[in-house]
């Protein structure tokens, strides 16, 4: 693989668009004179935070107290984080040029690209969390974030991506939108003993163990006989470096990340994708003879069931025992589900689509 292999990939939006050259375009803005004022004053009002919500795309303005405690909960939890004494970036800037330098030596990666992937001034990657209002609008658990934008393995966590995702579209139970699961549903037939099914994967980033999700990624890898081994095993090590030098900074302290993976590095909707992938292959949740529909979009599953709740709800005591370290809710109904931004409903036998607010 190339540098300008990587980099076609992931070019998106070019900066030579000619409308948003437009010199009236570009320096025209859309608030007036008094919201510009009040803009400026809510970002310097150190008492508020403001957030995007979690889900459905909301602006949450959080009480700081509330926020610091919320990151303080989050991060005491020994399972997922622990507390550095330092900076570790040099030491950890050695450890991946390392990395890279066997890469190029085995051939893996040309001249250009170990030169990308190695990052001189690599910025120190921030914690923050996403309100689930979803859940709870009086103070709503955090999905916990870490902002990795141009950190020490932000160009390690793409070039694994750029590998990871075109296994990750073969997958039976994928689905890339809203409009992708709309177009599978066209040719389903409905009949009176079926019921719509939603499953949540509790915290998946996070409960995903390493060497499990490992394993899973090395599964996936060893179906593809068309990848060299020497760039199979440069994969692997990139993605275990990734995982054990997911270090971070929260109120002037550094914290490194013991258990899965964090939601804002490039490969790990990829890398959540594939595992689950290798769950539902292992579990025969895609051949279950009571599901007759099933998707999924990286932690979120619909399927449609056949037969009695009874039966269903011993399928998800069995689903809820595994070794995955993986952990299920259910919501069930008989006419209507909620599935990411969509109402599905039936109408006349037929599946009926409208968004959802």
């Amino acid at each position: 693989m190339t540098l300008r292999d990587l980099k076609g990939a992931l070019k998106k939006n070019p900066k030579n668009n000619k409308i948003n050259d437009h010199p009236v375009l570009r320096t025209r803005s859309n608030l007036n004179p008094k919201e510009k004022i009040a803009l400026k004053a809510l970002i310097k009002n150190k008492e508020i935070v403001i957030k995007n919500a979690d889900k459905g795309g909301g602006i949450v303005i959080l009480d700081t107290k509330y926020y610091m405690s919320e990151s303080t909960r989050i991060l005491s939890d020994r399972n997922f984080y622990r507390p550095l004494t330092e900076d570790p970036t040099k030491d950890f800037k050695k450890s991946l040029y390392n990395l890279i330098e066997s890469g190029y030596t085995n051939g893996v990666i040309d001249k250009k690209l170990r030169t990308f992937l190695k990052t001189l001034h690599p910025s120190t990657p921030k914690f923050y969390f996403l309100p689930k209002i979803h859940k709870t609008l009086i103070n709503p658990p955090g999905r916990p974030i870490i902002s990795g934008v141009d950190c020490l393995t932000a160009n390690l966590s793409a070039y694994v991506d750029y590998f990871l995702q075109k296994y990750v579209t073969k997958l039976p139970s994928h689905i890339r939108d809203t409009d992708d699961l709309i177009t599978s549903l066209r040719s389903f037939s409905w009949q009176d003993d079926y019921i719509w099914m939603t499953l949540d994967v509790s915290a998946l980033y996070t409960n995903i163990r390493h060497e499990l999700g490992i394993t899973a990624i090395n599964h996936t890898l060893s179906q593809d006989p068309q990848m060299p081994d020497n760039q199979k095993d440069f994969i692997i090590r990139a993605i275990e470096f990734i995982l054990q030098h997911n270090y971070f900074t929260f109120n002037n302290s550094f914290y490194i990340q013991t258990q899965g993976t964090a939601m804002g590095t490039k490969f790990a909707p990829s890398y959540a994708n594939l595992f689950m992938g290798a769950f539902e292959e292992h579990s025969g949740l895609l051949t279950h003879p009571n599901i007759r529909f099933y998707r999924r979009f990286i932690d979120d599953i619909i399927f449609i069931w056949q037969v009695e709740i009874e039966d269903l709800c011993t399928f998800i005591q069995e689903l809820n025992t595994n070794n995955w370290n993986l952990s299920f809710t259910l919501e069930h109904n008989k006419t209507s589900v909620v599935f990411l931004d969509l109402q599905l409903t039936i109408e006349s036998m037929k599946i009926a689509t409208h968004t959802h607010f």
